[in-house]
């Protein structure tokens, strides 16, 4: 049912110090990287992008634009640091359903992002994700390189 540990999300105030660090200095590679879109998720985040190294775990970097958090988006606010532990799951639905079953409370942050997240015992953050999130990632990457192209 859950696939595998894919990510953890961490936020910055400085993306650009961010992305020095760990593509420069310790050898990640940007694999996409995009700019917000308004009503895509929390007015908090100017941008995102994702870091690989070696065998394909992921940094989700959230670049933070706002210390106020968005009332609007139902999810803990953005602040620098370790954000979240992100899960892929084969079978979304069945891992929802799972949880449930164990009376473990769901919660969704954002009506365009189909991941759901919950809380362990110490009330840290993890997302429960379906696969083909990243196939949207990467749709969006792909269209804000083309833009940029174009411009």
């Amino acid at each position: 049912m859950f696939k595998r540990l894919d990510h953890i999300g961490v936020g910055t105030a400085d993306a650009e110090r961010f992305l020095d660090f760990y593509v420069g200095v310790l050898g990640f590679e940007v694999r996409e990287r995009w700019d917000a879109k308004p009503g895509g998720g929390s007015s908090q985040v100017a941008g995102l992008a994702n870091l690989t190294l070696g065998d394909g775990a992921v940094i989700e970097m959230f670049s933070i634009q706002s210390d106020e958090a968005d009332p609007t988006y139902n999810g803990p606010p953005f602040r620098p640091g370790l954000r979240n532990m992100c899960i892929e799951a084969e079978d979304f639905d069945a891992a929802v359903e799972y949880l449930t079953s164990k009376g473990i409370e769901i919660h969704r942050a954002h009506p365009s992002n189909p991941a759901c997240w919950i809380e362990d015992p110490d009330g840290n953050m993890l997302v429960i994700f379906p696969s083909f999130v990243y196939d949207n990632y990467k749709k969006m990457a792909e269209q804000a390189s083309e833009s940029d192209a174009s411009e």
